[in-house]
């Protein structure tokens, strides 16, 4: 170990003194813009005189644009509705951004004219300079009337974390010469962006907006990140999700009026669509532009366009979780689309669709095997369906060009609207046995029907007229089995609830299932009776009469009862001591009888008179009667 001396340190604390006097300290600078007095009138001048990672004040007032941000800065306005930069002469951008650690904030920026607009870009990112660019920040603004993007953050090489929160962004987009461009946000070659918070809305205000619109948000080629919390209305598209390479989360938008809600395709990493409300429209100038609510639409890519990823993408198993979608029952739209190739041959698709609340779109589901170019994926689509809710659907799931057997496609415990759904709005391709009886999928059919038949075989997806069913429940206690064929069609099977079945007693509530009151053969299993001596049969706390309880038998130690009504059947043992007194007085009685028959046949009648054998007469008569009571 070296131990400086006093002297030496003295030395060393002077050197340090001295070259901090010669070294200038170097801070962050705020300059300011506005009409006059600050420390320039434009923009562009400000970035001129800054240096990097200076801040530049914008006052309240309108401002031209072409402005080049050429090193890293704050470019801070006064607020979105007091600050404004208008386009001057470009026609690609009213910013370019040429650096990266730039921040924009508080301005309004507007493009200008009507639609089709001249500017391409309100916002873009230049592919020139010193490319990777990094932590690019766009918040609190107001950008408007683009022809193209309103945000344009397409690098050359990939960068990273990107923010593009708490803006409005309107009227984006032309006409179908540039329908392909990416709209209101568009986004590639970026890992770690977060787009949150933004309202985009009125994407070209032609009327034929959703035919030749573009998309709200758009990641494209090397992206990956979150969405969240966007209110999207008015494009063709909501948020459209191609060749991430990173996992992406789209969380919690609301979306509406769109064509397209969610689209997923070409992806390399995992995608998460969740707790997304999303309400969808036809287009009024062309029905045959299809509605979607949510389109799986492939994982990899066949031509690999997103070189250093493995592009033979299989089974990322996407996450369709929690969303409500929205329809407006037009023909042919569809709830949930899953089609490998949606844009080019694919490599397939997959996804995990579960807790969605689907509604009014002409079929709910719709799986495809094949790409748009006809090449026959079907063992690369990996996708299952359950606890969703899909309702008001004229097919409730299709299997288009899908070369898998019957079956093969899982859509089980799903809630399709009615407690039986008609078989004949599937494809024999999807399995929906069993399937839920509500909304919310707290109980599905085969739950109900196991508390009764233990080792089920009950086969209910091959059940096509419920219009016509001979129902039984068979549980370990009992068995109910309607005499005649009901009518089940839209009915509430929820068993659990309305037929009770324990050990010598079957109940059921009629009132909940008004079909169930019909003729019935009831069998009480295992009761324990060798005969019908040793039991009452009581219905409702009382006897049951003959009227309603129309049989009474018993077959290997069941007990069967035919009855016309339904209700609450209880099997009540007799009591032994007073079923063997009553046995005793049927013995004294009818020994009685037989004494008093044998008297009146072997004593001669002189010792009789008329009165004394009409009074023994009336007694045998009584004592038959008792004992028959007994």
């Amino acid at each position: 170990m070296v131990k400086l001396s006093n002297k030496s340190n003295s030395i060393l604390i002077l050197i340090i003194s001295m070259l901090s006097i010669l070294v200038p300290n170097v801070q962050a600078a705020t300059l300011t813009v506005c009409g006059s007095g600050c420390n320039s009138t434009t923009i562009q001048g400000a970035i001129d005189l800054a240096s990097s990672g200076d801040t530049i004040s914008v006052a309240a007032g309108s401002y031209q644009g072409d402005i080049i941000i050429n090193k890293s800065l704050i470019l801070q306005g006064a607020g979105r509705t007091v600050t404004t930069i208008l386009r001057n002469t470009s026609v690609s951008q009213v910013v370019l951004i040429q650096a990266s650690n730039v921040t924009i904030t508080g301005f309004k920026i507007d493009g200008g004219g009507t639609a089709p607009y001249l500017c391409n870009n309100i916002i873009n990112l230049s592919t020139a300079g010193s490319p990777p660019y990094e932590n690019i920040e766009i918040t609190d603004s107001h950008l408007l009337h683009s022809q193209l993007s309103s945000i344009n953050l397409y690098g050359k090489v990939i960068g990273r974390h990107y923010k593009v929160n708490d803006n409005i962004i309107e009227y984006f987009g032309c006409d179908a010469a540039c329908s392909d461009d990416s709209g209101g946000i568009g986004v590639s070659k970026a890992l770690d962006v977060e787009i949150k918070r933004n309202i985009i809305r009125e994407a070209n205000s032609d009327p034929g907006f959703l035919t030749y619109s573009v998309t709200g948000i758009y990641f494209m080629d090397y992206t990956g990140g979150t969405i969240a919390d966007n209110s999207i209305s008015h494009v063709y598209g909501a948020i459209m999700i191609n060749s991430n390479v990173e996992e992406t989360y789209v969380d919690n938008n609301t979306i509406s009026g769109t064509l397209m809600g969610l689209s997923q395709t070409e992806s390399f990493a995992k995608v998460h669509f969740t707790g997304n409300t999303i309400i969808t429209k036809s287009d009024p100038l062309d029905a045959g532009y299809y509605q979607r609510g949510i389109s799986l639409g492939g994982d990899g890519d066949s031509w690999n366009s997103c070189p250093g990823y493995e592009h033979e993408v299989d089974n990322l198993q996407h996450e369709v979780s929690g969303n409500i979608i929205t329809g407006d029952n037009t023909a042919n739209s569809l709830g949930i689309r899953v089609k490998p190739g949606m844009i080019d041959i694919d490599w397939g698709a997959s996804g995990m669709v579960t807790d969605n609340v689907i509604s009014n779109y002409s079929t709910g589901l719709a799986i495809y095997g094949k790409s748009n170019t006809g090449g026959d994926l079907t063992s690369h689509v990996h996708v299952s369906f359950a606890n969703n809710s899909i309702t008001g659907s004229a097919i409730y799931a299709s299997a288009t060009s899908w070369t898998g057997g019957a079956g093969s496609i899982n859509a089980t415990n799903n809630w399709w609207g009615l407690a039986i759904p008609n078989s004949s709005k599937f494809s024999v391709k999807i399995a929906y046995y069993p399937f839920c009886l509500n909304a919310g999928c707290t109980a599905n059919i085969e739950d109900e029907i196991s508390e009764f038949t233990g080792d089920c075989t009950t086969n209910f997806s091959a059940i096509s007229n419920w219009s016509d069913v001979d129902l039984l429940l068979d549980a370990a206690n009992g068995m109910l089995n309607w005499t005649n064929p009901m009518d089940l069609t839209g009915s509430n099977l929820r068993f659990s609830d309305a037929v009770e079945i324990i050990h010598r007693s079957i109940s059921v509530d009629s009132s909940m299932m008004p079909e169930l009151d019909s003729p019935a053969v009831l069998t009480f299993k295992n009761a324990g009776f060798s005969n019908t001596e040793q039991f009452e049969m009581y219905r409702n706390g009382a006897k049951c009469p003959k009227t309603i309880c129309t049989k009474i038998s018993i077959s290997n130690g069941n007990v069967i009862l035919e009855t016309t009504k339904l209700s609450h059947f209880t099997l009540m043992p007799k009591d032994p001591f007073l079923l063997m007194t009553s046995n005793l007085i049927v013995i004294i009685l009818l020994a009685g009888g037989i004494l008093t028959f044998l008297t009146l046949i072997l004593v001669p009648r002189e010792f009789f008179d008329l009165k004394e054998l009409a009074y023994a007469m009336i007694f045998i008569l009584i004592i038959i009667a008792l004992a028959t009571t007994i």
